[in-house]
């Protein structure tokens, strides 16, 4: 049995797969690296604060309507009334229905746009990276990042935000109101808050370990649809339709074995959540029935109790349910934290010289260079001058190392050793963007 519960427990295998997992980041990192692009916003979260502290409000009212339909009508059958508490159940379900539209689109609209911000930002800061970060990168991968990673960020520094201070507000109100019907059975109920803790954070580090598996997957795919369909003529001509379709399905199958394992915990964390709800409830309503049988509660204000307390279960189970969403979310921006801190490995100089109008003259003077980490050598003591005005043909066999000597000519990477002037001003001494 124990083996069965680890079983369900235990993550998804981390081997295989295309691309590397990214460095871990905690929810705290997450949220510092990425709180500062939510500047814009901040007026309209406010206004999403505002809203998050009337509903609960709202919703009290309701419920102790509840209360009042029950004491002053149902039980001694005064039906006169029933009227006015008809009309202020309309009119608050009309007002709560404003406050949930307001607070929807705003929210879709604050969460959007700051997508938007994220997407614009990475997409901006991977042009300025230098050729090489692409030459050792699968361009699949970063995609998957782009579109895909890029939108967890959201959930942790706003919808993560928004999520918290609502639920923290809606345990502290309905808490006052439990506390203010009955004490006795308020302290009862807040037995079962320790328990639905204990079982998030239990959950959301394995749940964390998951989505980044997940995530790592999800790159794995993209890779290899890039690479193929970006190749189809090749493979059609060499027949390497089968061994493609071969690859595709090892890295979707690893994707299905990861997203699985993230389901897993999840299914169990809903359970085992419900269950520690149905004890409590059954405690307090044991509890409320010896009350009610003393006297020391009416029928409306038991009834009303489990009402409020059933609200107050939903944030403090919300709550669980947001650690494991805020950390299955940093699994995802810990691949957008990596691609940020990705720096251009060829930079201008710090006072660089001007070219002005070149002449045209270009000497490459004794150059080695290496990709960086191999310890190969593609071109090796490499000299050659050309004259402005002269046609110089680059010729040699496939591999010999043409579109790199290219590459250093437009200065994607810097030689290893030995140096390429341009009207006698070396290279490394130019702002790249002038040359």
């Amino acid at each position: 049995m124990r083996e069965v519960l680890r079983s369900l427990l235990r993550p998804s295998s981390t081997t295989g797969g295309l691309v590397e997992a990214a460095p871990a980041a905690s929810v705290r990192e997450v949220f510092r690296r990425f709180w500062p692009d939510a500047r814009p916003f901040w007026r309209w979260l406010w206004l999403s604060l505002v809203l998050i502290i009337v509903t609960p409000v709202v919703d009290t009212g309701a419920i102790l309507l509840f209360k009042v339909l029950v004491d002053k009508v149902l039980t001694p059958r005064d039906f006169s009334a029933f009227p006015p508490v008809a009309a202020a159940f309309v009119g608050i379900t009309l007002l709560v229905g404003v406050l949930g539209f307001i607070g929807s689109y705003l929210g879709a609209w604050i969460g959007e746009n700051f997508l938007h911000r994220m997407r614009t930002r990475v997409f901006a800061h991977l042009h300025t990276l230098s050729v090489s970060f692409f030459d050792r990168r699968r361009l699949g991968d970063i995609l998957s990042r782009l579109t895909g990673d890029v939108a967890a960020i959201e959930g942790v520094v706003l919808s993560g935000v928004i999520g918290l201070i609502s639920n923290v507000l809606r345990i502290v109100v309905f808490a006052g109101v439990l506390f203010f019907l009955d004490w006795r059975l308020a302290l009862t109920s807040l037995i079962a808050v320790p328990v639905f803790w204990s079982a998030a954070r239990v959950f959301s580090r394995r749940i964390k370990i998951a989505s980044r598996e997940v995530r790592r997957r999800a790159g794995s795919i993209t890779v290899v649809a890039e690479e193929s369909l970006g190749n189809a003529t090749l493979i059609q001509a060499y027949g390497r339709e089968a061994a493609e379709v071969d690859r595709f399905a090892e890295q979707s199958m690893g994707s299905v074995n990861a997203e699985l394992a993230a389901t897993r915990l999840g299914a169990l964390f809903a359970p085992l959540v419900d269950l520690v709800q149905v004890l409590g409830v059954m405690t307090i309503l044991a509890v409320g029935i010896w009350e009610l049988t003393a006297g020391h509660i009416t029928l409306g204000g038991l009834l009303a109790f489990l009402v409020f307390l059933a609200q107050l279960y939903q944030p403090v189970q919300g709550l669980g349910s947001l650690s494991t969403s805020l950390f299955a979310a940093a699994a995802a921006a810990e691949r957008i934290i990596e691609l940020l801190d990705e720096q251009p490995s060829v930079t201008a100089p710090e006072h660089p010289v001007p070219l002005g109008r070149p002449r045209g003259q270009l000497r490459v003077d004794n150059i080695d260079f290496a990709y960086p980490d191999t310890a190969t050598d593609v071109l090796r003591q490499v000299s050659f001058t050309t004259l402005p005005g002269q046609t110089t043909a680059i010729v040699g066999a496939s591999g010999a190392g043409k579109t790199t000597l290219l590459k250093l000519l437009l200065r994607f990477y810097d030689p290893t050793s030995g140096r390429i002037m341009l009207d006698g001003i070396d290279l490394r001494h130019v702002d790249p963007e002038e040359l």
